[in-house]
């Protein structure tokens, strides 16, 4: 999985990633690593619900922020994780393989890391490594956590929610001397989870906005909830979609967009991570095995939206 193409097309098998993940022994091994037993029975489905139950032990956020996270103590066999984190093809991502996209879907996250996929779409975009009719950024109202204030603050001084983070990136990255036509829905003050915003810039490419409404109010919006919202605004069917995130995002997030934008709306989705070089962050051991237990949570969702397809 180490340098494999994130790359979904209709026609093709969705549970690809799936089976790799199931077949990888790194995995296994990590899973074993952490006294875990290694699921032999059934077919993936209860295979994976094995795995999402022990998975638990990886979850050190606890349903917090990413932030949260505490960092590697030394207590951990880091370098042995690590390696294996880049044989699940979360620490090098392999390059987009170009041609003409739809739509570039910079996703919404944390300020150093927008930041970062905002500059490598817009690398990306002025070396010719592809061509786009529109970029657009996926967030919602999520307020600022004080821990990501500081690097915000150096390109959106003014900024207190993700979207306005993500319009200061668009228009850093994207620059244009057309306004915004922008619609909220909802008070994104008083009630942020509830609120929506769409706003969209004429270009070459052209730039859109979204702040997705949450699909549970106990918690921020996630990626899948961006992913709805998106589809919904345009056109999506038989079309061609690029995701720009983090390399240790890439495997979780893909596997989201070919469960929420592939397989209703028949359209090749494909996903590229930042290199670890030009993330602006250093993933230690234990950000690595929380965002393992998302893959196989993503994976473990995946498969029951196919068979619920059949």
């Amino acid at each position: 999985m180490t340098t494999t193409a994130l790359v979904y097309r209709t026609g093709r098998d969705p549970l690809g990633p799936v089976h790799d993940l199931l077949a990888s022994p790194a995995l296994r091994e990590l899973v074993e690593m952490f006294d875990g037993d290694w699921p032999t029975r059934g077919g993936p489905r209860e295979r994976l619900a094995s795995l999402k139950a022990f998975s638990q032990v990886w979850d050190l956020r606890k349903g917090g922020s990413r932030l949260a996270i505490a960092a590697d103590d030394g207590t951990l066999p880091t370098d042995r994780i690590l390696a294996l984190a880049e044989q699940l093809g979360m620490v090098e991502p392999a390059p987009v393989t170009g041609g003409h996209f739809d739509w570039v879907l910079v996703l919404g996250g944390l300020a150093s890391s927008c930041r970062s996929r905002a500059e490598y779409a817009a690398s990306l975009l002025g070396q010719g490594a592809f061509t786009a009719d529109e970029v657009c950024f996926l967030g919602s109202f999520r307020a600022l956590l004080e821990g990501e204030r500081d690097d915000a603050r150096e390109f959106a001084p003014d900024a207190g929610q993700e979207v306005y983070m993500l319009e200061a990136l668009a228009d850093a990255e994207f620059p244009s001397t057309a306004p915004w036509s922008t619609t909220v829905d909802g008070d994104p003050e008083k009630a942020p989870r509830r609120a929506q915003l769409r706003g969209e810039r004429p270009g070459k490419p052209g730039v859109r906005l979204y702040a997705a409404r949450s699909s549970d109010l106990s918690r921020n919006a996630n990626t899948a909830d961006t992913y709805r919202q998106f589809a919904r605004d345009v056109r999506l069917d038989a079309r061609r979609v690029l995701l720009v995130t983090t390399h240790i995002y890439a495997p979780y997030q893909h596997m989201d967009a070919v469960r929420v934008l592939g397989l209703p709306f028949h359209c090749e989705v494909e996903t590229v991570g930042t290199p670890p070089h030009l993330s602006r962050q250093v993933f230690g051991a234990p950000r690595y095995l929380q965002e393992l237990r998302s893959t196989i949570l993503s994976a473990h969702a995946l498969v029951v939206a196919c068979e619920a397809e059949e």
